[in-house]
């Protein structure tokens, strides 16, 4: 009762304008699965793993874990870790459910 299954389809659009990627205009998809669980009253977890592929872009997987403590019912605090091909990056964040 206490851990769910995420199944995420999702569809991007990026107008590169910049340059930023070096790709100039890509589209497609991703599909995201994995599993969120709160197995004590103020830790939550979860882990995915995400597949992409469209035109202008390489098709790969991303993976990520993510830990939250609950500081009280509306407020908690995260911190995340994604690994993809292209980047790996580290976040903390504040949440506030309402």
């Amino acid at each position: 009762s206490s851990t769910d299954l995420v199944v995420s389809v999702g569809y991007f659009d990026i107008d590169d304008d910049d340059t930023v990627l070096g790709r100039g205009e890509a589209d497609g998809y991703d599909l995201t699965v994995g599993v969120r669980s709160k197995p004590l009253e103020n830790f939550e977890y979860g882990a995915f793993i995400q597949y992409y592929d469209g035109s202008n872009v390489n098709s790969g997987y991303e993976t990520s874990l993510e830990g939250r403590y609950h500081l009280s019912v509306p407020v908690s605090f995260g911190i995340k870790y994604r690994d993809s091909d292209l980047v790996q990056l580290w976040g903390v964040d504040v949440r506030y459910d309402f």
